[in-house]
């Protein structure tokens, strides 16, 4: 028991200081860096409360050494440090909304379900879809489509989120899944949809892809009963990609959001560009991009040029909100952080319908 307390004990002090110092720059040692630390920097509150229930288990067992001692202690400066770090989110995300002319709206944070349900949970109001298919790729092009069992009436608005993966693994309903539950249960009809992996998934085919889930929605809004003139369009990681190039390669959409997202080029054999700084963007939309200044998959430095690209060519909307501590894959979790990031893109969303 001594031993196993130690242990746990130590492998969590890794945990924070990978939270706290993300290593950046090998993609190995990125990676490695990211898959150890992104728990941590999401749920510090969970991170304090496992601290203390060490720090009783250590002096249970009469383990209380100075290793034993630092390394908690440590922990524990250290989860503060990434809860403070959470909270920030909040206020740069409103900053960034005014930047675009939204005033944000100040929700109260559910702090028991933070710390007792950090696990996104599909709430009972929600009825789930599954697998409609959209596309003639088999699997490959199916969606979950998500709405409050007892619609309010008129059209609803939608949310289509695409899922991250670079481009060759991941799955519907995967990231984002606080967004998706969370505005079906305020009367949107939210979508998830698959797409074409690496390597039948070449580029162009995912972001044509991703054209055809908005074309079929708008096809079918009237059974669906939504508004295909109030659709957002956001994406994770390579979803954020591949949302991107749809509303350079002709999906119409009413807003778009990019979530720690890549913006470079694909791998591709193609002469269609797929680098979206290539395109021009006179008719993109409205466009929020939300990134961690610590994220070690893919750097916030990408993000930055995206917007710059954007604010040089067009005078369409776009900002960046850079978070605090934020870790690639934020999403994941029904964080503080990813709290803050719902209620953005959803007074982005109400504004930028109402222009």
């Amino acid at each position: 028991m001594p031993l196993f307390v130690t242990a746990l004990t130590a492998v969590l002090a890794f945990s924070v200081l990978l939270a706290v110092r993300p290593v950046k720059g090998n993609p190995l040692v990125a990676n490695v860096s990211f898959y150890a630390g992104v728990v941590t920097s999401e749920l510090p509150l969970q991170v304090l409360t496992l601290v203390a229930l060490l720090t009783v288990a250590t002096v249970a067992v009469g383990e209380a050494t100075v290793l034993a001692v630092v390394l908690l202690g440590g922990s524990a400066i250290g989860a503060s440090l990434l809860l403070r770090r959470a909270a920030l989110a909040r206020d740069v995300l409103e900053r960034t909304l005014r930047e675009m002319g939204v005033s944000a709206a100040r929700r109260p944070r559910p702090w028991a379900t933070l710390l007792l349900r950090p696990w996104p949970r599909l709430p009972r109001s929600v009825e789930r879809v599954d697998a409609l298919t959209y596309g003639p790729y088999g699997d490959a092009n199916s969606l979950d489509l998500y709405r409050r069992r007892h619609q309010p009436p008129g059209l609803a608005p939608v949310l289509v989120h695409v899922h991250g993966g670079s481009f060759r693994r991941g799955r519907r309903s995967q990231d984002a899944r606080l967004l998706l539950y969370r505005l079906a249960r305020r009367g949107w009809v939210t979508v998830s949809p698959d797409y074409r992996l690496l390597p039948d998934g070449e580029f162009p085919a995912n972001a044509d892809d991703i054209v055809a889930v908005i074309a079929w929605l708008r096809t079918h809004a009237d059974e669906l009963h939504v508004d295909p003139d109030r659709v957002v369009l956001a994406g994770s990681s390579a979803g954020a990609h591949l949302a991107v190039l749809a509303t350079l390669r002709g999906a119409r959409v009413a807003a778009l959001v990019g979530l720690y997202g890549y913006y470079g080029s694909q791998r591709t054999r193609s002469q269609v560009l797929s680098d979206p700084a290539r395109y021009r963007v006179d008719d993109a939309p409205p466009t929020l991009i939300v990134h961690g200044d610590a994220d070690s998959v893919v750097d916030i430095a990408g993000a930055r040029r995206y917007v710059e690209h954007r604010r040089l060519l067009s005078q369409v909307p776009v900002a960046l909100a850079a978070l605090p501590g934020a870790q690639h894959g934020f999403d994941r979790f029904a964080s503080l952080r990813f709290y803050a990031v719902c209620d953005a893109i959803e007074d982005f969303a109400h504004v930028t319908f109402s222009r």
